[in-house]
């Protein structure tokens, strides 16, 4: 639990939206064991998608255009973009074959060697979604695995729009030099 607390301290200490970002990658991937941690953060507002990985050449290779096909059709996706917050598996919706016999199984997760992916939303609006995954190579994923993300996601969501408020801050800020404040 000490290792929960800190991830949270460290996650809420983050002075910038790119502080925060590496702070949860390396956090939660190593209080939930995995093959690989993902950061996805998709921000329609400024045009931006997020996929980080850890480690970080997990992604090398991936075609974006498989990404994106991969990404519009995921089932765990769906269901968070559709308002569900809860921690989902893959193994939760498919059963081992099915999970095998989809295209993104092909195209996505073989070539990482991946047959299983734990996830929680941090956001999800309609201009911004936030979700972290955790992917293994083998199957299942343990209570305690999903006891640590549900304990996490309320406060990892907090520090995350705490930053993205600070990182707007900061570039809107030039904006306002020599703005006269007016006090009424």
């Amino acid at each position: 639990m000490l290792a929960v607390l800190s991830l949270i301290a460290s996650a809420c200490r983050a002075r910038s939206l790119d502080e925060l970002r590496s702070v949860i990658l390396d956090g939660v991937g190593a209080l939930v064991p995995c093959d690989i941690a993902g950061y996805n953060e998709i921000d329609l507002e400024r045009n931006q998608i997020w996929a980080l990985s850890n480690p970080p050449t997990a992604l090398q290779g991936l075609r974006p255009d498989a990404m994106t096909a991969y990404m519009s059709k995921h089932p765990i996706m769906e269901l968070q973009a559709a308002g569900d917050e809860r921690v989902l598996a893959l193994s939760d919706l498919l059963d081992r074959e099915a999970f095998r016999s989809t295209s993104s199984t092909g195209v996505f997760y073989r070539p990482m060697g991946i047959e299983d992916q734990l996830a929680v939303t941090l956001s999800a609006g309609e201009v911004f979604f936030c979700a972290l995954t955790l992917c293994r190579a083998e199957w299942g994923f343990t209570q305690h695995d999903r006891t640590v993300l549900e304990i996490l996601r309320p406060h990892l969501a907090n520090a995350l729009d705490a930053a993205r408020a600070r990182d707007k801050l900061r570039r809107l800020a030039p904006a306002l030099e020599g703005v006269d404040l007016v006090v009424a």
